[in-house]
C-alpha cells in the first residue's frame, strides 16, 4: 500500500512538473510568418506579435533586411525594411522570434530585378530638425508639413521617370523603430546656424548627429544665419574603377561612417519653410508658379539632384565665360551672372519705379534663356534657379544620377556585384574629397518673416 501512495505521489510530482514546464513557456504568435513575392524595388512591413511576456529578435546575416521592434505588454510590433535588388536573382530571408522555451519563424522572399528592367530604388531619408524655440512651427516643424513636401519631392522624380524614391525611414541606426518615421528632432543651443560651418568644417559640432550615409540620406532642416541661402549640397564620391566626369573619384568603394571627418548630406534653411512668400513680380505671375521658385520641396529636390551627382544647368566658368559645366549636353548653358541675373535686376526696377509697368510686362521673358550659342529656350530644369518652371530632369541627367546610386560610396542602396571584386580593407587614414554647392533664393527675393 505505501508503494503504491509513493508511486501516485511520484506521478503527481512528475505531472506538477510537466504542468509547471508548460506554464512556464512564453508563446508567441506574429500575425503573419512570411513576406512573399516582395518587389525587387523592396518595401517597409509591420508585424504586429502577440506574447504573454519578453522576446527579442534573433541576430541575423541579411544586410538587406532592417528590423525593428516596438510596443510593449501583449501587443508588440516588427518593423521590416526590406532593401531594392540589385540582382535579377530572388532571394530569401528568416526572421527568428525568441522567447522562454518558444520560437517562431518569419519568412522573408523577395523578387529579383526583372530581366532588362531597370531597378527602381527605394532610399531611406532621415531630416535631422534643429530647433532652438520649441513652440515655433517654423523651426520644430510638424510632421505633417515634412511628410508632404517629401510626397512632393517624390512626384517630382517620378514624374521625370527617375526610377527612385525617397522614402522616410522607419528604423534608427540604433535598431529602433522611429515614432515620426523619417523625423529626428535636436533641441539646439542657438536660434539660426551658419550653414556653411556644418557643412564644410572638419570635425564640427555638428557631424555627431549625421546618421551613416551608407544608409541614410541625411537632410538636416533648420534656421539659416545666412537668409539667402537656401540649401547646401555635398556632391558625391564615383570609385575610380567607375569615374564620372565632374565627380572626385575614390580609391576605395567602400568608404565607412567612420571615415569621414565632414558633414555628409543635405542642409536647408527651414526659414524658408513657409507658404506665404512675397515674390517682387507678385499679381504679375500665377501665384502657384512664383511659390515654386521658393518652394521647399523643389529646394529639395534640387539639393538631392546635387547630392546624387547633377551641377547647375547655368555656366558656372570663370565670369563672362559661357561654357557647359554639368557635363550633360542635353541641358543647354547659359550665362546667368553677367547676362540673366542684370536682366532681372532691371525688371525688378522697373515694376518699382514705372507705372506703366504692369501693361508693358511679359512675364514670360523671366522664364527664358538665351544659350551660349545665342538659342532661345524655356527654362523648366530643376537643377537652375532664378525664374523658371522648375518641373524637368533631362536624359542624362538620370544617367549621372543612377551611375551615382549604383557605384557610389556614401549613397543608401544595392551597389553593383562588381564592386565586390574592389579591395574591400584599407589600413590607415582615407583622404575624403569634400565638395559642396550653395543655392542661393532668386535674385530680389524677401527673406520670410523679414
Amino acid at each position: 500500500m505505501k508503494a503504491k501512495l509513493l508511486y501516485i505521489l511520484a506521478c503527481l510530482l512528475c505531472l506538477s512538473l510537466v504542468a509547471c514546464k508548460k506554464d512556464d513557456t512564453i508563446k508567441i504568435n506574429p500575425s503573419r510568418t512570411s513576406i512573399s513575392q516582395v518587389p525587387a524595388e523592396g518595401g517597409s512591413y509591420e508585424i504586429k506579435v502577440q506574447s504573454g511576456g519578453s522576446w527579442v529578435v534573433r541576430e541575423h546575416d541579411q544586410a538587406w533586411i532592417k528590423i525593428a521592434q516596438s510596443g510593449s505588454g501583449a501587443n508588440q510590433y516588427l518593423t521590416i525594411e526590406v532593401e531594392s535588388n540589385l540582382s535579377e536573382a530572388a532571394r530569401t530571408g528568416q526572421i527568428e522570434l525568441l522567447s522562454r522555451n518558444s520560437k517562431r519563424m518569419i519568412t522573408i522572399s523577395q523578387q529579383g530585378k526583372p530581366a532588362g528592367q531597370e531597378l527602381k530604388y527605394r532610399v531611406p531619408l532621415v531630416f535631422h530638425v534643429l530647433y532652438y524655440h520649441h513652440q515655433d512651427p517654423n523651426q520644430n516643424i510638424a510632421s505633417e508639413r515634412i511628410y508632404k513636401v517629401l510626397k512632393e519631392v517624390n512626384e517630382l522624380y517620378a514624374k521625370n521617370n527617375i526610377n527612385l524614391e525617397f522614402y522616410a525611414a522607419g528604423i534608427d541606426p540604433s535598431g529602433n523603430a522611429m515614432a515620426e518615421p523619417g523625423i529626428d528632432r535636436i533641441k539646439w543651443v542657438a536660434p539660426e546656424i551658419n550653414p556653411i560651418e556644418v557643412m564644410t568644417e572638419e570635425n564640427n559640432q555638428y557631424l555627431h548627429l549625421l546618421w551613416d550615409p551608407n544608409k541614410y540620406v541625411n537632410v538636416m532642416l533648420y534656421p539659416f544665419s545666412i537668409d539667402a541661402i537656401l540649401g547646401i549640397a555635398t556632391f558625391p564620391l564615383t570609385p575610380e574603377q567607375f569615374p564620372l566626369e565632374g565627380l572626385d573619384p575614390v580609391k576605395f568603394a567602400n568608404l565607412q561612417f567612420s571615415d569621414l571627418k565632414r558633414l555628409r548630406g543635405v542642409s536647408i534653411n527651414s526659414s524658408w519653410f513657409v507658404d506665404d512668400v512675397q515674390d517682387p513680380f507678385g499679381g504679375y505671375i500665377s501665384s502657384d508658379l512664383l511659390k515654386r521658385q521658393v518652394s521647399t520641396a523643389t529646394t529639395i529636390a534640387h539639393e538631392l539632384g546635387h547630392y546624387l551627382g547633377l551641377r547647375h544647368v547655368f555656366s558656372e566658368g570663370p565670369q563672362g565665360s559661357c561654357v557647359d559645366t554639368d557635363f550633360c549636353s542635353d541641358t543647354p548653358s547659359y550665362d546667368k551672372r553677367t547676362n540673366y541675373d542684370p536682366f532681372v535686376q532691371a525688371m525688378m526696377s522697373e515694376a518699382k519705379y514705372n507705372p506703366n509697368f504692369k501693361n508693358e510686362f511679359k512675364w514670360q521673358s523671366l522664364f527664358e534663356r538665351e544659350t551660349c550659342d545665342g538659342k532661345k529656350f524655356e527654362a523648366r530644369n530643376i537643377m537652375d534657379y532664378a525664374y523658371c518652371y522648375l518641373d524637368t530632369f533631362t536624359p542624362q541627367q538620370k544617367a549621372r544620377m543612377r551611375h551615382t546610386l549604383t557605384y557610389s560610396p556614401f549613397i543608401p542602396g544595392p551597389k553593383h556585384s562588381a564592386l565586390s571584386t574592389i579591395r574591400q580593407v584599407h589600413l590607415g587614414p582615407v583622404s575624403i574629397p569634400h565638395n559642396v554647392v550653395i543655392c542661393r533664393a532668386p535674385e530680389g527675393y524677401p527673406m520670410p518673416n523679414k
